[in-house]
């Protein structure tokens, strides 16, 4: 019997082509398969140091700018603070109320300046003159703003005629206890509100650094960044420190199980600042 020996060959070598064509595939997918999984680890690794660093942030300007000594522990999972909201003179100060000038202004610079709007709850500190100095304290019971500029003339010192045409609110605020005699036109005005900042569980279960306002109680919490890792993981640790300065431990949820996650230690000084971090 003949046999067709170059086409034998050709079949011989078509499965041998097979075979390496098959090795090929398979090790080609599973180098795929390992560089997706490296780019995904990457890609969490990435999402979990970001979320390290916007708390860090977060922390790091409400304790370094809240109200000196008024950083409350709850537990090594909460603080209490007086956050700042903003700061401003008093351009009027009548029976029970401040009224502050315009947070913009055709003038050299504004006395006032807003971190947030100030709301009925907060709390203000307003220089009193007697007795030397000092500052004295009062609630916010309301807040107005009045586009007519009443109470806070025109005459170029917090307010200007331009301002006036222009219509640049001033805003009104009713305060108890009444402001002291030694409280005068002028007088600075810093503006503060109650927050407790804590380690808190989202409704999707996840963990994340929670605010929620405690004036007259505590409302709800809500989730501001995160996610992080579970109480049980030291996902948030504060530590009160002897000197008045505050101890911020954080890490991030792991990207995978058993793996390691993105963790910062933040220093930050009585009067404000991140002192340092790791």
């Amino acid at each position: 019997m003949h046999v067709n020996r170059s086409g034998a060959t050709s079949l011989a070598e078509l499965c041998i082509a097979l075979v390496l064509g098959s090795v090929a595939a398979a090790v080609g997918l599973g180098v795929l398969v390992t560089a997706e999984r490296h780019a995904r680890r990457d890609r969490d690794s990435g999402r979990e140091s970001q979320a390290v660093r916007d708390v860090s942030h977060v922390l790091v300007t409400e304790v370094a700018s809240a109200r000196a000594g008024s950083i409350v522990a709850r537990g090594d999972t909460a603080i209490d603070i007086a956050s700042h909201v903003g700061v401003s003179v008093a351009c009027r100060v009548g029976a029970d109320e401040l009224v502050l000038p315009p947070a913009q202004t055709s003038l050299a610079a504004p006395y006032t300046h807003w971190r947030h709007v100030a709301e009925a709850g907060d709390q203000l500190s307003v220089w009193d003159t007697t007795a030397g100095g000092r500052w004295v304290s009062a609630r916010v019971d309301s807040v107005a703003a009045k586009p007519d500029g009443a109470g806070c003339p025109a005459d170029g010192a917090f307010r200007s005629v331009a301002d006036s045409v222009v219509r640049r609110p001033v805003t009104w605020l009713r305060v108890s206890p009444p402001p002291p005699p030694g409280v005068v036109r002028g007088a600075p005005v810093r503006v503060y509100r109650e927050l407790r900042w804590m380690l808190y569980r989202s409704s999707g279960k996840a963990w994340w650094l929670g605010t929620r306002r405690c004036s007259a109680g505590c409302a709800a919490a809500q989730p501001v960044a995160g996610p992080l890792a579970a109480p049980g993981d030291s996902g948030l640790v504060f530590e009160p420190m002897p000197d008045g300065g505050l101890t911020i431990t954080l890490r991030a949820e792991p990207p995978v199980r058993g793996g390691g996650s993105p963790a910062a230690r933040i220093v930050v000084a009585p009067h404000g600042g991140a002192r340092d971090r790791e």
